[in-house]
């Protein structure tokens, strides 16, 4: 494949060009670094995220308040919507047949402070 006349040319060029040569190969060797690096943490990112929603139901459903789009009865739209304990109930009652467990949930992501009465 390669002569002798061949590989000498080539190590008279590496020895001629050191600093080209030890960039080149600090750079193939960084780049290959890097690659193992970011295919390691994505596969761990896809592993973590892959954990979490082992713990949820395949056939759960979520209800999420959120703001009115259209107005209503003279009512404005963008008004928060509010579950209370009353559609809890009623949607239980409604779908008894085809629910096996429900449950509520709150999350309290933009509240900075909770008080009871005047206590902080």
């Amino acid at each position: 494949m390669f002569d002798i006349d061949t590989w000498q040319e080539i190590f008279a060029t590496l020895k001629k060009n050191k600093l080209r040569t030890f960039l080149t190969a600090f750079s193939v060797g960084w780049g290959i670094f890097m690659l193992i690096i970011l295919l390691g943490a994505g596969q761990g990112l896809k592993n973590g995220v892959q954990h979490n929603f082992e713990a949820d139901a395949i056939n759960s459903f979520w209800i999420i308040p959120g703001q009115t789009r259209m107005e209503f009865k003279g009512l404005k739209p963008g008004r928060n919507i509010r579950f209370r304990n009353n559609d809890y109930d009623q949607t239980f009652e409604l779908n008894k047949q085809e629910i096996d467990q429900i449950s509520g949930n709150i999350n309290v992501w933009s509240v900075k402070s909770i008080r009871y009465k005047k206590k902080p």
